[in-house]
């Protein structure tokens, strides 16, 4: 008789491999049915969490590729709203890769919109945040990401693909510039938000997103970029929603 653990290991392996066991104890109807609910339902929850990704390639390669992701990665929670870590590795040692560069660069940003989604709620500063601070205060503030912010930078211009594929209409064709594309992401209000960022923005955020204070991040910024519009860079913080005061550091 197996241990707990070979059944637990034996069950998970039968769940999820390509065809339905046609031996063992799991070669049994009831255990077919409930291998194809589940397995469908894994497929809807990456279709749900990976909606561009789906709709770029297509429900019966998005199948393929579910089928592929599902036998290499079971679901770790039965709460799938969180399920897909990884789809982008998967994607990117597919043929899929050769065809459409960009798209382990869609999962990849599809999946950091679902930890935003899924991040606890904090209270950032608000857009008149700078204008009510003391000049003489204003280098030394510390500033933290809210849990749902993130800062990512991409070699292809997905940003551009996922902004086209929002709404009910899909794009019939896209031929967006062939560039680099930095993106905060972070949840606003009811909603995930994607904000393309430029370079000297995306390298002030990065700064304050390390631990460093407004001062320190600045004085980079400006180093790097020459022409940063410090004033104009402030303001996007304080409007984005992706940062709150570190109680800690400003006391």
């Amino acid at each position: 008789m197996p241990s707990l653990a070979e059944f637990q290991a034996g069950f998970t392996h039968d769940l999820v491999r390509d065809q339905p066991p046609q031996s063992g104890p799991f070669a049994r109807p009831a255990f077919a049915v409930y291998r194809n609910t589940w397995r469908k339902a894994l497929r809807e929850a990456l279709r749900a969490n990976y909606p561009v990704v789906a709709a770029l390639i297509g429900e019966e390669v998005f199948h393929r590729l579910a089928s592929e992701y599902i036998r290499k990665a079971a679901a770790r929670s039965p709460i799938l709203a969180d399920y897909g870590a990884g789809l982008d590795e998967t994607i990117a040692a597919s043929q899929l890769h050769g065809m459409l560069p960009y798209l382990a660069d869609m999962a990849r940003l599809e999946r950091l919109v679902t930890q935003a989604r899924n991040a606890a709620a904090a209270e950032p500063i608000g857009p008149d945040f700078f204008a009510t601070l003391a000049p003489d205060r204003a280098e030394r503030v510390w500033l933290n990401p809210v849990p749902s912010a993130h800062l990512a930078r991409f070699p292809t211009p997905v940003v551009t693909i996922w902004r086209a594929h929002q709404g009910p209409d899909q794009p019939k064709s896209l031929s967006p510039d062939w560039r680099n594309e930095q993106a905060l992401i972070v949840q606003r209000g009811t909603a995930v938000a994607i904000d393309p960022l430029d370079r000297a923005s995306f390298d002030f955020a990065a700064m304050l997103v390390a631990g460093n204070p407004l001062g320190v991040a600045a004085t980079d910024t400006i180093a790097r970029h020459p022409d940063a519009d410090i004033a104009a860079i402030l303001t996007r913080v304080a409007r984005s929603g992706a940062f709150t005061i570190n109680r800690e550091d400003n006391p």
